[in-house]
């Protein structure tokens, strides 16, 4: 949500801001506003970029840790009319504000220190609940948590419970004790840097309260005794030494640029663990895409692989009805039917070898049987003198079976009504004998009688005559004659032959 700079902003009450999900520049920000500034001053103020200030305080009133403030501006009637008591309950209020903002930006950019070694004490001055007296300290300054050592170890042979020092206090002087030389000023005040004068002089104040060997009259302190002068002495010293303006200044301003550079390292880092989790993140649901792709492949192979199953079991199943039906029609004698059903299989699958050679088999005795069927009743209506009636059947009978006898007969009837097929078949007749002579064996069945092999030739004669072909009629019409002396029919031919 963006905000106008004239509007007026307030830290939202009764919110723990250490709990907020913000940043360390979100809590400087946040430390900046006081009473109900107007948007514009917070901006002018933070000594951050304008853009960067506005977007924060923008993250800030999303969080929940400010609210637009819609009473009455500073400075106006209402507020002038307000009790003049309550002013101090209004910097009190502030103040405890000011130290829960301060002590949040301390905990999200102080170095982390082991817990350990983290001792009740150190809890307890990190607690920004915790009641202590408000020090002044210049206007606009966010306050820091006091600087405080790990204490020694509790098992550190210094220690002595019959002291009148709390063994608790006694590890924590020791660890001053023993660092005293690495200690600077601020640090032996309980200070990070800081230009605030009247914060020192309350540092110091405390320290004194703590080391002076007045605080601890009549009580039996040991080589504590000493560890205390020796302490007094040294903050007193950095005291002294942090009101002159030309050290103190120069280290503020070192602590400071060191500060921004670690927030601004703290950020960089930030940003390089955001895009390696992105990038983490991205690589894994680019990972797990690929395994549900791979999943749904599989599926849909398996899917494929059991239609394909379904398929070819159907396949198989009609198949072996088809057989099995073919075969019932095979011992029954139908071979009509049987070779339709094998047909049929083969159409379901034509890779079956097997089925293939039964089909052509039976086909053939089929079309034998349907030819021979043909032939005889052909045969009958030429008895009868119906030779338009046994023509179709000796046509048929020569396409089912074209042996030598069906072709020349067919030939032989069709001869004066389409002399080019008469002649078709004729030749076929003769390229059958042919090929019985070539091949020197005997026609299937009985053998051929010599006066129906005569009889052949001279069916086929008469077909090759019609046609306009002379020469080979009397060739056929010679064996003819030969075959059968004297018979009628021949002479007829040769005659025929001769005239023409």
């Amino acid at each position: 949500m963006s905000l106008e700079r004239s509007q007026r902003i307030a830290v939202k009450r009764n919110t723990r801001h250490d709990q907020l999900d913000i940043g360390p520049q979100d809590y400087f920000v946040l430390s900046r506003i006081e009473g109900r500034p107007s948007v514009g001053e917070v901006i002018d103020t933070a000594g951050l970029p304008k853009a960067q200030t506005q977007e924060i305080l923008a993250r800030l009133l999303d969080a929940g840790a400010i609210e637009v403030f819609v009473g009455p501006a500073p400075g106006s009637r209402a507020e002038a009319g307000a009790p003049s008591n309550s002013a101090p309950l209004r910097r009190q209020a502030a103040a405890r504000r000011r130290r829960t903002l301060t002590q949040g930006l301390a905990n999200a950019t102080r170095p982390s220190i082991s817990r350990q070694t983290e001792t009740k004490e150190m809890k307890a001055v990190n607690d920004p609940t915790r009641e202590t007296k408000e020090v002044p300290r210049a206007e606009g300054t966010p306050r820091r948590p006091p600087f405080v050592l790990p204490p020694v170890p509790a098992d550190d042979q210094r220690l002595d419970a019959s002291l009148g020092l709390d063994v608790e206090e006694q590890r924590r002087l020791l660890a001053m004790v023993d660092r005293k030389e690495e200690l600077t000023p601020f640090e032996m005040l309980g200070l990070h840097p800081t230009n605030d004068k009247a914060e020192i002089k309350a540092a110091f104040r405390q320290a004194s309260r703590r080391f002076h060997p007045d605080a601890h009259h009549g009580r039996e302190l040991g080589p504590f005794g000493a560890h205390l002068s020796a302490l007094f002495t040294t903050a007193r010293a950095a005291a002294t030494k942090l009101r002159d303006d030309a050290y103190r200044e120069p280290v503020v301003a070192a602590a400071d640029a060191e500060r921004a550079k670690s927030l601004a390292e703290d950020e960089r880092r930030l940003s390089r663990m955001a895009a390696a989790k992105a990038a983490a993140a991205q690589i894994r649901d680019k990972r797990e895409q690929q395994d549900v792709d791979a999943r749904r492949q599989v599926r849909v192979r398996e899917r494929a692989q059991a239609q394909r199953g379904r398929v070819l079991a159907n396949l198989a199943s009609r198949v072996a009805r088809h057989i099995e039906d073919a075969e019932k029609a095979e011992r029954v004698g139908n071979l009509a039917a049987a070779a339709n059903h094998y047909r049929l299989a083969l159409g379901v699958d034509p890779k079956q070898a097997d089925v293939k050679a039964k089909w052509e088999t039976v086909r053939t005795l089929a079309r034998k049987e349907r030819a021979k069927e043909a032939f005889s009743r052909a045969n009958s209506y030429l008895e009868l003198g119906q030779s338009v009636e046994a023509l179709p059947l000796f046509v048929e009978a020569a396409e089912a079976d074209p042996t030598p006898e069906h072709m020349a007969n067919a030939a032989d009837l069709l001869r004066t009504t389409d002399a080019a097929r008469a002649r078709e078949l004729a030749l076929g007749a003769l390229n059958a004998l042919q090929s019985e002579d070539n091949e020197a064996k005997e026609p299937k069945g009985r053998p051929r009688p010599v006066t129906r092999l005569a009889e052949i030739h001279l069916m086929i004669g008469r077909a090759f005559l019609t046609a306009g072909q002379k020469k080979t009629a009397l060739a056929q019409a010679k064996i003819a004659d030969k075959l059968s002396p004297g018979d009628l029919q021949v002479r007829a031919l040769l005659n025929s032959i001769k005239v023409k």
